[in-house]
């Protein structure tokens, strides 16, 4: 599309293949594509083994508001 998408790594997981696996935050201009992909439906937050943040409650509102309106994934996968 010729656009420029910004990515900020967050944390790299460990390779098994070589491929390199970074979890951060994307952005295109100044649209969060992770609370897009949310609220369209096309993304599911991964439950965290610590405290939940102020970003993960908004993203996680952003999700089930997707899952009320039937947006997205047709089905969900249990949590």
């Amino acid at each position: 599309m010729g656009k420029e998408i910004n990515f900020a790594s967050i944390h790299s997981l460990p390779t098994t293949d070589g491929t390199p696996r970074d979890i951060g935050n994307a952005s295109l201009g100044d649209v969060d594509l992770v609370d897009e992909m949310l609220k369209a439906g096309w993304a599911k937050v991964k439950e965290n083994k610590r405290e939940d943040t102020e970003s993960d409650i908004a993203h996680k509102e952003l999700e089930s508001q997707a899952r009320s309106a039937g947006r997205g994934m047709r089905e969900y996968p249990a949590t």
